[in-house]
């Protein structure tokens, strides 16, 4: 451990790590890679001095690696150390701006923890990303150049942009309801029958951390809701239900 690490307290374990880390073989492999990423998020080792014995752990580091750095950047910049190297230690910003510096960042890993974007693996953000691009293009009455455009959309979730980040969610979310009701409208878990599936925002009084919401008829005046923070979590539920 490097005692000269600068003190950060927290960073925001997102659900995609855990998609990913949950496929290696073995726990020993898994706890490996929980220990690297802490040791990095914690500054305690450099993200490229990390390795393994194992390939597929090497693979998996491969894909975490952009995300992490993309964590590590952002506190490094909120915390107005970038002429520093955080291993070595830092000049702190300056005591007036520390606890509000500290109350953005934990303002914004729990809009990365909540955010569907964050959810997706490297490989899933990539192809989703282009289907939004394409959804918008469509939307666009005129798209001078297509290129320039596809171009500022990356760069605004690039730059974490609320409001385009939002936007990503709410295309997604109604994406995947429209197959997920086509796939399960109908069917039964137990007495219930599932009569709709459908994301947050189409109703007011939900947690926004809760992504899809079921509706079941348990008789005709009877209903209830069930509700579920990723499409994995919901799919799980509903198999388990109907066998």
């Amino acid at each position: 451990m490097n005692d000269n690490s600068v003190d950060r307290e927290h960073f925001a374990f997102l659900r995609s790590y855990w998609e990913q880390i949950k496929l290696l073989p073995s726990k020993k492999q898994k706890c490996e890679v929980f220990e690297a990423i802490m040791q990095v998020q914690f500054f305690e080792n450099e993200i490229n001095s990390i390795s393994f014995s194992s390939q597929n752990q090497m693979i998996l580091w491969e894909g975490l690696k952009p995300i992490l750095k993309q964590s590590q950047k952002g506190y490094i910049d909120k915390m107005g150390l970038q002429d520093q190297n955080p291993r070595q230690g830092a000049t702190k910003a300056p005591l007036q701006h520390k606890d509000k510096d500290k109350d953005k960042e934990i303002e914004r890993e729990g809009e990365r923890t909540q955010s569907i974007f964050y959810q997706l693996s490297n490989n899933q953000k990539l192809k989703e990303i282009e289907n939004y691009i394409e959804y918008l293009i469509d939307q666009e009455e005129y798209v001078k150049s297509p290129g320039a455009f596809k171009r500022k959309i990356n760069k605004q979730l690039e730059k974490e942009d609320k409001h385009q980040l939002q936007d990503f969610e709410k295309w997604y979310l109604e994406k995947e309801c429209k197959v997920l009701k086509e796939k399960y409208v109908g069917a039964f878990i137990g007495d219930d029958e599932i009569s709709h599936i459908y994301p947050y925002f189409h109703t007011e009084g939900y947690d926004t951390s809760n992504k899809f919401i079921i509706w079941f008829n348990k008789d005709s005046n009877n209903s209830s809701t069930e509700c579920f923070s990723s499409k994995s979590e919901i799919e799980e539920f509903i198999r388990e239900g109907i066998e």
